[in-house]
């Protein structure tokens, strides 16, 4: 039996989580949920969707949480990011059948974690980063099918890792890069369809 931490009338509580065996469909995440665990949804064969709670509680989508790894993923479909969330850990969305990926308006996201939707191949669309992120570790969505990228204004990233939109071929245009950016690495862009960088003249790249 897994457990999930969630806030009722301001205090924390634990509440019981099915196992994998005893989920079928479309999951919905409870209001006071703070954290969805590390592995806590890995390889669950019957997940078709997911609903995270809005209600201001949830910080965290831990490590693996939804990783399909050793199954044929069934979580496909929309999924929308609360903006209380200010971690999506390592791995956590990796080779699922998600569509398409929309973060809440005034968000406080800062990380995104390595391989957060790697291999999501069904991950199409336009992707727009909030201005709250500070870091995207490598790989992140490496060989997704994103046809779109933009940077919130302001947008607080300072790397563009390694291997980050590799493979993402359907990704065309212009990428404007974020003032406060000062490493692009090896391989961030290749094998995409993008026809160029767009730089701020005050940008301090190294």
């Amino acid at each position: 039996m897994w457990w999930i931490w969630v806030v009722l009338g301001g205090v924390q509580q634990s509440t019981p989580l099915l196992s994998c065996s005893n989920i079928s469909g479309h999951l919905l995440v409870p209001n006071g949920t703070v954290k969805i665990p590390d592995n806590q949804y890995k390889d669950c064969p019957n997940i078709t969707g997911v609903t995270f709670n809005t209600d201001g509680h949830l910080e965290k989508i831990g490590n693996m949480s939804f990783l399909s790894y050793l199954i044929d993923s069934q979580l496909t479909g929309a999924i929308v990011i609360p903006k209380s969330v200010k971690e999506i850990g390592y791995s956590a969305f990796s080779e699922t059948k998600i569509t398409s990926l929309e973060f809440e308006s005034n968000s406080s996201l800062e990380i995104i974690g390595n391989n957060a939707f790697y291999y999501a191949t069904n991950l199409s669309g336009k992707i727009t980063i909030p201005a709250s992120v500070k870091k995207i570790d490598p790989e992140a969505f490496w060989n997704t099918a994103i046809s779109r990228l933009e940077f919130e204004p302001g947008c607080q990233i300072e790397v563009i890792g390694t291997n980050l939109f590799r493979d993402c071929t359907d990704l065309t245009g212009t990428i404007e890069i974020p003032l406060n950016v000062k490493q692009i690495y090896l391989l961030a862009f290749s094998n995409t369809g993008i026809t160029g960088l767009q730089f701020a003249s005050s940008n301090t790249l190294t």
